[in-house]
């Protein structure tokens, strides 16, 4: 009963939020202020880093994470790739990182996509070769997005303009919504693997959104309009996409 619950409650999020999304579609300004980008950089870039090499890791050791952290790292950079190439203000800062950001981003995230398919497979066993070569592309991806965080401290500059922010922000809340919706209704199907598939993509752009909107934001309105979201939207989406997950994680485990 509380599953079918948590499942019920995490698809009325997602279909709650596209109302919103139509809204901010018509509204939401094309260009915003992007306050603390050596704070946001480091936190959002080393968090990226640290989730790409846990996964690297997972599938190097056969750890039953690897699934779960394979789908979680595509979807990080691949929104971070697609953020970055519609924002070309911002590559003014540390152009050559933002260039080696892109230049890895699809890649990492067509290793996370093929170790989670393979992994996720209903039929055969995945391929141990497809896996070695994704950890270390993934490998590679977690080295650059540390690397990119780092040198971005040097750059004296903490404020900068986020351009085609209405493009961006649509685009991040139309995947937490697909993430939600599809989490609950894979979850009241009893669809094991696609419950663990859009509940951990749900809540890594959900924390992304969430960490980006605090860190970016200005001091002001802006800033306290980022701490409601979090705390009566974006945490509690979270913590029901979390539980979603580790159930579904825990149905997978080799032998339940």
């Amino acid at each position: 009963m509380g599953n079918r619950l948590v499942s019920w409650l995490v698809l009325a999020l997602g279909v709650f939020e596209v109302p919103w999304i139509i809204y901010l579609a018509f509204t939401q300004v094309t260009t915003v202020e992007a306050d603390h980008l050596r704070l946001a950089g480091l936190v959002i870039g080393m968090g990226a880093a640290v989730l790409c090499g846990a996964a690297a890791w997972a599938l190097w050791r056969g750890h039953p994470l690897a699934a779960a952290l394979s789908v979680a790292s595509a979807t990080l950079v691949l929104y971070l790739g697609i953020s970055m190439a519609l924002s070309p203000d911002l590559r003014t800062h540390n152009a050559w990182g933002f260039s080696l950001i892109l230049l890895v981003a699809l890649p990492g995230a067509i290793a996370g996509i093929i170790a989670a398919r393979q992994l996720l497979s209903k039929g055969g066993l995945p391929h141990p070769r497809h896996l070695a070569v994704a950890a270390v592309v993934l490998a590679v991806v977690a080295l650059t997005f540390a690397g990119h965080a780092l040198l971005l401290q040097l750059d004296p500059e903490t404020v900068g303009w986020l351009s085609r922010a209405r493009a961006i922000v649509v685009i991040l809340d139309t995947g937490e919504s697909i993430g939600l919706i599809g989490a609950g209704i894979a979850s009241l199907r009893g669809n094991t693997r696609a419950a663990l598939v859009f509940s951990v993509l749900a809540a890594t752009l959900l924390t992304c959104d969430a960490v980006a909107n605090v860190l970016g934001a200005p001091p002001g309105f802006a800033l306290e309009s980022a701490v409601f979201y979090l705390l009566v939207g974006e945490i509690p989406s979270i913590v029901l996409s979390l539980v979603i997950a580790r159930s579904a994680y825990r149905r997978l485990l080799p032998g339940d």
